[in-house]
């Protein structure tokens, strides 16, 4: 999901919402909690009858995991649509601009043998796990295989194998310094109408059931 690709910050957000496992079924009361406000309020900001403070903007960027970039340009959209006059909504119009070319630029030297191939991404979204230890991998809680398997309840041979399919693939890392594991640098992009998203979906409900 591109942020770049929005005007609106409140579209971005709940379509990230629903991105996240279980369609984000309750990941607002998650953020609420976060940001320290009721959850009314998110309610309220995300069904377009409140604006977003900088101030939770920013929390929300920490979320919502973006990239430094990111965060500017999701922080100026938030500037954008509060702004009160034409005039002050050109000038961020502009801002939104100038991030956007940048964010170009930097895409255009990506090395794109770091995105997955189709098949191991049709791997990736078969489980659950992938995703799930993936994520895990980037709690500061996490060092290790050991700590997988403990924090997610599996079986550490499952945890060894499914970390190595990520590592192989530089969806995850071992810290050379420390040793200790991290989400890695290669690139998961998933369209909206993929069917591999329906299949995510599909089995993050099926976890959150069991």
């Amino acid at each position: 999901m591109k942020i770049y690709e929005y005007s609106n910050y409140r579209e971005f957000v709940n379509d990230w919402v629903l991105s996240q496992p279980s369609s984000g079924r309750g990941q607002f009361l998650r953020m609420a909690k976060h940001l320290g406000v009721h959850p009314t309020l998110m309610t309220h900001i995300f069904k377009g009858t409140k604006e977003l403070a900088l101030e939770h903007g920013q929390n929300l960027c920490e979320i919502m995991n973006l990239s430094t970039l990111e965060s500017d340009y999701f922080m100026t959209l938030i500037q954008y649509n509060r702004a009160g006059t034409e005039k002050l909504r050109l000038f961020f119009s502009e801002k939104l601009s100038e991030i956007k070319s940048k964010a170009q630029l930097i895409q255009n030297r990506i090395n794109y043998k770091n995105e997955l191939s189709f098949e191991d991404r049709c791997i990736f979204y078969s489980n659950w796990k992938y995703s799930a230890v993936r994520v895990s991998s980037s709690l500061p809680e996490i060092k290790s295989e050991h700590d997988v398997s403990e924090y997610l309840n599996l079986p550490l041979l499952e945890v060894r194998k499914i970390l190595k399919f990520l590592i192989d693939r530089k969806l995850v890392i071992l810290n050379p310094k420390n040793l200790q594991l991290e989400v890695g640098p290669s690139i998961l992009h998933l369209e909206k109408n993929s069917p591999l998203a329906a299949q995510n979906h599909r089995n993050w409900r099926a976890k959150s059931l069991s």
